[in-house]
């Protein structure tokens, strides 16, 4: 029982921690992984909203598509959704998920958005990515009951990566705020440049370097005009290398 304990003191210490932060007017945002993983409570009670055999394994597992930075794409090991058996119970599971994960913080992140317009598909027998599918997934239809059954439904997008025409149709609609990584805007030199008004900036990820190991390893100038240097940077913010990352977090803000 020594597990269960351990919840019931976190989330008391939890709660009292958000109840805390309410009364200061300060916000948590939380982030919701696209998908949970095999081995957990959530499959085995539920295993008619996952993509498994009749014995109970795994048919197929999400992932990416390969890219510039993974020859071999991204298998990540985790069971995709039987959406139709979802949208058959008009999404309870994921009412839940959200009104849990909502009495928790008052923001919620959606991780890896692309997933509620498509998801990648990826025998669960392949080493590799090379042979998955895109399939388009109903997330606008389980948009429409979790916008009209939670109320002040505040989420974040992180609409990073392959983002197509349907992802962003999907964010629009919704009015869901996206995201801008200065790390990545810095890295196509649009140091000036005006970012959309509903987006959430921040400076990195955590698919990214912290901000002094990011900088360190930027040459520090170059021939190449549009190359990002250490030096353009400097002289942008007209700061020292010492405190470089202080003046990008107060840009961000």
């Amino acid at each position: 029982h020594e597990a269960k304990v351990i919840q019931f003191l976190f989330h008391d210490q939890w709660h009292r921690l958000h109840e805390y932060c309410r009364e200061k007017g300060i916000q948590i945002i939380g982030d919701m992984p696209i998908y949970v993983g095999y081995d957990s409570a959530d499959v085995y009670a539920n295993p008619e909203l996952f993509q498994l055999d009749s014995e109970g394994r795994m048919i197929y597992q999400g992932g990416c598509p390969p890219c510039e930075y993974q020859e071999e794409g991204q298998l990540w090991g985790s069971p995709l959704y039987n959406w139709q058996n979802h949208e058959k119970t008009n999404f309870e599971w994921w009412q839940r998920r959200f009104k849990k994960l909502f009495e928790m913080v008052d923001i919620i992140r959606l991780d890896h958005f692309i997933g509620y317009a498509k998801y990648y598909r990826v025998p669960i027998t392949d080493q590799t990515a090379h042979d998955g599918k895109w399939i388009q997934a109903p997330g606008d239809k389980l948009f429409q009951v979790l916008d009209s059954t939670i109320i002040d439904f505040n989420v974040i997008v992180e609409d990073l990566g392959d983002v197509t025409e349907d992802v962003i149709s999907l964010r629009e609609t919704y009015h869901f705020p996206g995201m801008r990584v200065l790390q990545f805007e810095f890295g196509q030199m649009s140091l000036v440049k005006d970012l959309p008004e509903n987006s959430v900036v921040c400076t990195g990820t955590h698919d990214n370097d912290t901000l002094l190991g990011w900088f360190e390893s930027l040459p520090v100038k170059s021939s190449d005009g549009d190359m990002l240097t250490q030096n353009k940077l400097l002289q942008f913010f007209q700061c020292t290398k010492e405190n470089i990352h202080w003046e990008i977090i107060s840009y961000a803000l």
